[in-house]
């Protein structure tokens, strides 16, 4: 006789197994479009948009067809937004290059080799997760501001106001509220990893129940000095090209090159820790003024200051071109 938990228990093994052999199937379906792709030699022109797609489980650029068709396989590549002509090949949807159509010489050079956008993510090579696009050496660098700028506020979740705060070198009362808020977490495993050894004191050794008071306490001196931005709130911004910062992730089974991780930027030679959603709304080589918190560094904000070409390339810039 099976018992309703038993009959649950198979319920949800039977819908990981099907969900895991759906995204098999679509790994294999998008490799052998591929690989059909590029036996026929072919690729397809239209015209596209890059824009900011916020998602549920990521955030991430996207390559939009103007006739309104499904984005195509493009969130890895550094395009900054706005028009695009691009050409991708017509199975895979997978984007192989893309010019700029507001400013002559905009082109870019779209790479095959990334595992997530062929459909073969599930065989790891040394530069599996590298970054796609790489612009020419005399390639300016756009960008449409109002949809940089939408991203950084989507990555660090901050608004007009907010923002308004950070120029004027404070923290808004809205961050601090999310920063005490963010707190309450490391604050429960901190004080549930404490708590189990002091019951043993306690009732085991008999020693005073005062004792069950230390994990508390531990836990809000270490959560009040991850936080002790929001009693100083002051805020410094630094101000530059902005670089990501891409480190080898080795291990004994794979060597791999992820953007993703450790999640780091680089400005005027400094690396400042972010998060993933805002690793991937920064557009390299491009200038923005970021905002941290002075006492811990933490990036609150962020905004983009120029975006044209950056100066080092050499590239024209967009008014002389």
């Amino acid at each position: 006789m099976f018992t309703e938990e038993r009959l649950l228990g198979m319920a949800i093994l039977l819908a990981c197994a099907l969900a895991w052999a759906l995204v098999l199937l679509r790994a294999v379906a998008r490799r052998a479009a591929l690989r059909s792709d590029i036996v026929a030699d072919q690729v397809v022109p239209f015209a596209g948009r890059v824009v900011w797609r916020p998602g549920i489980s990521r955030n991430d650029y996207a390559l939009e067809p103007t006739d309104g068709a499904s984005p195509v396989l493009a969130g890895w590549a550094p395009l900054p937004p706005g028009p695009y002509r691009a050409y991708c090949l017509p199975r895979s949807r997978v984007v192989t290059a893309a010019e700029s159509t507001v400013v002559p010489g905009g082109v870019w050079s779209i790479s095959l080799a990334d595992a997530n956008q062929t459909g073969l993510s599930f065989h790891f090579t040394r530069d599996a997760g590298r970054v796609l696009a790489e612009p020419f050496p005399a390639a300016p660098h756009i960008g449409d501001p109002a949809e940089l700028l939408r991203a950084m506020a989507a990555g660090l979740d901050f608004d007009a106001e907010d923002l308004g705060h950070n120029r004027r070198g404070t923290v808004s009362p809205r961050q601090v509220r999310r920063r005490l808020a963010s707190a309450a977490i490391p604050f429960v495993l901190i004080t549930s990893c404490g708590m189990l050894p002091a019951m043993y004191a306690t009732l085991a050794l008999r020693l005073y129940p005062s004792i069950l008071a230390i994990p508390f306490l531990l836990a809000a001196l270490i959560c009040l000095r991850l936080r002790r931005d929001v009693f100083t709130r002051r805020v410094r911004c630094v101000e530059g090209i902005v670089e990501r910062d891409v480190l080898s992730n080795r291990s004994s089974w794979t060597v791999t090159r992820n953007p993703d991780d450790p999640y780091h930027l680089l400005v005027q030679g400094r690396r400042i820790p972010v998060g993933k959603p805002i690793f991937r709304g920064i557009v390299p080589k491009l200038r923005y003024r970021i905002y941290l918190a002075e006492s811990t560094g933490r990036v609150l904000s962020a905004e983009p200051l120029d975006t044209s070409s950056a100066p080092h390339l050499g590239a024209p810039r967009p008014q002389a071109a």
